[in-house]
Parts: C-alpha cells; sequence; structure tokens
C-alpha cells in the first residue's frame, strides 16, 4: 500500500517538473489570470484563463524557447505547457503570435491554439487570430500555419488569410489578406520586439491587385 502511495507521488511529482511556467512579457490596462491581475515579470503556471477583454487591454506572454503570443481585448485560456506539447484557447477577441522561423522550428514541440471551430498548428511565423461569436478570422504574415477543421486540413501560407463561418461544415480556400490586416500582425510583432518586411506595400505584390 504505502508503495503504491509512494508511485502516485511520485508520478505527480514528475508532471509538475514536466509542466513549463509562462513568462507575462509585458501588460496593458487591467489584465488577469485565474481571476487575480498580473503585471510584468509574473510567471504564469498552465491551465487557467488569461482574461484581457477590457478595452484596449492586452498582454504579452512568452513561452520557454522565445515564442511569444499577444492577446489583446480577448479572452484565452492556457492550457498546457509541457515538454511535449503547448495549447491554448482562444475564446474571445484576438491573438497575435511571433514565433521563431520554421527552420529553426523543426525539433520543437507542437503548438496549437484552439477556437470553437478550428485547431491552428502554428509553425515558425507571425499571425493573428480572431474569434467571434459569428466567425473566425486568421490571417499569416510570415510562415505558414496549418488550420483543421474535423478531417480537413488547410495549409495558411505568408500573405494570405481565412473566414470560418460559425456553424460551417468546411473551411473556404484561403485568400490574399488586406494590406491593412497584414499591418496589423506587423504592429503587434513589433511591440513584441520583432520586426517584419511589409512586402505587401511593394507595387508588384499580388495580393495588392486582389483588395
Amino acid at each position: 500500500m504505502k508503495a503504491a502511495i509512494f508511485a502516485l507521488i511520485l508520478v505527480f511529482s514528475l508532471s509538475l517538473q514536466a509542466a513549463e511556467t509562462v513568462r507575462v512579457v509585458s501588460v496593458k490596462g487591467l489584465v488577469s489570470y485565474n481571476g487575480e491581475y498580473i503585471k510584468k515579470g509574473e510567471q504564469l503556471e498552465p491551465g487557467h484563463l488569461l482574461d484581457a477583454s477590457g478595452e484596449n487591454s492586452f498582454a504579452v506572454i512568452e513561452y520557454p524557447g522565445g515564442r511569444k503570443l499577444q492577446v489583446r481585448s480577448g479572452r484565452a485560456r492556457i492550457y498546457t505547457s509541457t515538454a511535449k506539447e503547448s495549447q491554448v484557447e482562444l475564446i474571445a477577441g484576438k491573438l497575435f503570435g511571433w514565433f521563431l522561423p520554421a527552420k529553426k522550428e523543426a525539433k520543437r514541440k507542437p503548438f496549437r491554439i484552439k477556437t470553437r471551430g478550428v485547431t491552428a498548428g502554428v509553425r515558425g511565423t507571425k499571425f493573428m487570430i480572431e474569434e467571434k461569436p459569428e466567425k473566425t478570422y486568421l490571417c499569416v504574415c510570415e510562415g505558414e500555419v496549418a488550420i483543421q477543421k474535423g478531417e480537413q486540413e488547410v495549409a495558411l501560407k505568408k500573405g494570405f488569410d481565412l473566414w470560418d463561418k460559425a456553424g460551417a461544415s468546411s473551411l473556404k480556400q484561403p485568400k490574399y489578406a488586406q494590406t491593412r490586416m497584414l499591418q496589423m500582425v506587423a504592429d503587434s510583432v513589433k511591440e513584441m520586439g520583432g520586426e517584419t518586411e511589409a512586402y505587401w506595400q511593394s507595387k508588384d505584390w499580388p495580393g495588392a491587385k486582389a483588395e
């Protein structure tokens, strides 16, 4: 009996060690985690709700390895952050991401972002996801994001976006993103400390003709 209890305690201890904390890089406005207001520099244990739903409020959080997310005027649940996988659920509002280039991500753990209707498998990229009651919007500024809905999977590549209407049974094909949306991603990445080449401002960019 004592051996069984010891084994359970050991397994529980190892599971705690496997979980990785998430660091708060910056905060604007009133932002809470698990019901408590947070500030720059805090470490967040996965498993709770990050609430930055106040007007003009946002929080930038950083995962081990330098992957950053900005939750802006919205709410997201930080589910897991372990050596095997990281997972976030965007409940409402906007989420911006800045991850290292794909070639440096090849051997790193999967990172998945869930919304009401789709799951985004994020590779080295700069992107945004917006969750509204009637639809989900996804836009990739650099890199690539794999969007999955049921058995269907669509590769959302640099300069493209995609809408998923609530209740839709399948995903539509991506289209060129509007320049203002790409600029929005770039501005958010800049707030997180990164830079983005504004290729959409070039007269040669094919997406300009699609607007």
